[in-house]
């Protein structure tokens, strides 16, 4: 079955694989590709950030308000949705332990390393 495009966690784990791979190599590239990895994941980290701040600020907004449905309470609904997904076996394996953060890889071959969420 084909899943179409991969998604964060498939990136992830293949560049985190890949990071792996090349250590024991001994190859230099492992370097470029932590920091690839790591400008990712800040990245994914400031957005979040932003994203709950927006959610913060408009519920403060709507303090008071009668309206029942709220920023926070569409984002409680939104990650419940994820919450009670049915669990599968790459979801349950524990994951690596990592000492820098993860993230996403992408290569072109005339540009440098760089990374797409």
């Amino acid at each position: 079955m084909h899943r179409g495009f991969p998604n964060v966690e498939d990136r992830l784990r293949v560049a985190l694989k890949l990071e792996a791979a090349l250590r024991v190599l001994g190859d230099a590239r492992a370097d470029d590709i932590r920091v690839g990895i790591d400008t990712a994941l800040e990245g994914l980290c400031r957005a979040v950030l932003s994203a709950e701040s927006a959610i913060h600020a408009a519920s403060e907004q709507m303090k008071g308000s009668t309206d029942r449905y709220t920023p926070a309470g569409y984002l409680v609904a939104f990650l419940l949705a994820f919450g009670s997904r049915t669990p599968t076996r790459d979801r349950l394996r524990p994951a690596p332990v990592c000492h820098r953060s993860p993230g996403l890889l992408h290569r072109s071959r005339t540009a440098p390393l760089k990374l797409q969420i």
